[in-house]
């Protein structure tokens, strides 16, 4: 819901129009006209719980100054979750890339209401959250006492109807996301820079995401007199990452990334001319990025340096030596990836 406050969707206003069921019911006789607050109405409590990552949510005291300025008068305060006390009680938390906040009335209030949100930060759940829990509360502003000319209104039968309580959002077990990305490969597979692909899917589910994938450098050359040495590497890999932070517009993942490769040369210019390929092993380490572009689409960026297990070389013959790989080198990369689900 990463959006500009007043162009919310047909959804939101489907999850706010729900809270109804926070509202309670008149008593015999009154009037459900809002009005201003009675003096001798005292504030409805107002608690709220934040997970680990929803950490830029609001607080008990920020929501409850939010709320009271939408009603524009102090109808609720900011009490314990341990002991909220006659109110409401906000739940909220971070899954993959999804807010959650679970209302629950507490007392004459009791009900249940969940609203979530997708987006790089809370700002839109909290909007929805303090819209929600103000319209809630709107009804139960004390009426004015009935005109002295007015007759007393008669008791009349009330019918009862079951509160409506909503299932828990499912909780989200992660997000995959197709990786397509260009860049460069620096010694590696030979010394000097060389233009790279790469592609992976990569799963994604809180601080943790694993992935695999693969990249393709084309051939290139190494001159050798009298003739020329031709190189390629088609390599495939497995990332493991975590992150330190959570919560932010940039998403920087740490990832360690074994790669297995072949290494494929050939000489030309030569009598006779040959092929050979060999195993190309190599353990990464490094640091991967990304954010938002729009809707499931999200920038990627690579910096990966690499530890070759092995040196190869490619010799002709009574030439001697005419190319061996580097034993360290590095890969940057930037492309786009897809989020699946």
């Amino acid at each position: 819901m990463s959006r500009a406050l007043g162009a919310w969707p047909p959804r939101f206003f489907a999850l706010v129009l729900a809270t109804c069921v926070f509202v309670p019911k008149p008593a015999h006789g009154e009037s459900q006209t809002p009005t201003q607050q009675s003096p001798k109405q005292a504030p409805l409590v107002l608690s709220v719980v934040r997970g680990e990552a929803a950490a830029d949510c609001p607080d008990a005291d920020t929501l409850s100054s939010s709320v009271n300025a939408r009603l524009g008068s102090a109808f609720v305060v900011a009490g314990s979750a341990m002991h909220p006390g006659e109110g409401f009680r906000v739940t909220i938390d971070k899954t993959g890339n999804q807010y959650t906040a679970v209302v629950e009335g507490v007392g004459s209030h009791a009900g249940r209401r969940v609203l979530s949100d997708d987006g790089p930060s809370c700002e839109g759940l909290a909007s929805a959250l303090a819209v929600t829990l103000a319209i809630a509360l709107s009804p139960i502003r004390t009426p004015p006492p009935p005109s002295p000319t007015a007759p007393p209104a008669g008791p009349r039968k009330e019918e009862k109807k079951p509160v409506e309580v909503s299932a828990p959002t499912p909780a989200h077990s992660g997000t995959a996301r197709i990786e397509v990305a260009g860049g460069a490969t620096v010694a590696v597979p030979r010394p000097g820079a060389a233009a790279t692909v790469l592609g992976q899917v990569h799963w994604v589910r809180d601080r943790w995401s694993a992935g695999a994938g693969g990249f393709w450098v084309p051939p290139q050359t190494v001159d050798w007199v009298p003739g020329r040495v031709h190189v390629s590497l088609s390599a495939g890999f497995v990332t493991a990452c975590f992150s330190p932070w959570q919560g932010h517009a940039v998403d920087v993942r740490f990832c360690l990334q074994p790669t297995i490769g072949a290494l494929q040369g050939r000489g030309e210019g030569y009598s006779p001319d040959r092929e050979a390929t060999r195993p190309w092993l190599a353990m990464g380490a490094g640091a991967l990025a990304g954010g938002a572009l729009m809707g499931p689409l999200r920038w990627q960026a690579h910096l990966v340096g690499m530890w070759v297990a092995r040196e190869e070389r490619f010799t002709i013959d009574d030439r001697g030596t005419a190319y061996s790989t580097p034993r360290v080198g590095a890969l940057v990369a930037l492309g786009v990836s897809y989020s699946i689900f």
